[in-house]
């Protein structure tokens, strides 16, 4: 995947079409990447909120952020960029669209778990207001520990 200088993408709600885009970008961002069914499923949850950046020239998702909205919580459920597009303002439009979705629902702080080695996450995290809560020890295929993060929205 490709990307020139100039390119730019936009927000969409999270389609059926984009799963295998998405699928990709997964297995390039995680250890253990969620798989096309586990991705397809969030389309049919009531409570389940994703949206997907897309490529304004190709229409290729290129990454995806979603929550899910328990009472006045939202749950980050997954944020995720293809490495091309990284250091780009893809994740932060997604985190900041997720947020502002969470709010207009109702929800008054978004919670979410990262791991303790995902240094760039981290600092996107903390660069919109979510503050570290906890620690889940060997969290992560039992050795990597997570970290608990939470906002007021």
């Amino acid at each position: 995947m490709t990307v020139g200088a100039a390119s730019a993408f936009r927000l969409e709600p999270l389609a059926a079409a984009q799963v295998d885009d998405l699928v990709v970008v997964e297995k390039e961002s995680f250890p253990s990447p969620w798989t096309r069914r586990q991705i397809l499923s969030e389309l049919d949850k009531d409570y389940a909120r994703f949206e997907s950046a897309v490529h304004s020239e190709t229409g290729n998702a290129v990454g995806y952020c979603g929550y899910w909205k328990v009472e006045s919580e939202a749950q980050l459920a997954n944020l995720a960029v293809h490495p091309a597009w990284r250091r780009r303002g893809v994740g932060r439009r997604l985190l900041e669209s997720a947020m502002a979705d969470a709010r207009r629902r109702g929800c008054d702080r978004m919670t979410l778990e990262v791991r303790a080695g995902a240094v760039a996450a981290l600092s996107l995290y903390r660069s919109l207001g979510f503050r570290p809560t906890g620690e889940r020890p060997r969290y992560y295929e039992g050795r990597e520990a997570a970290v608990l993060m939470e906002t007021r929205l």
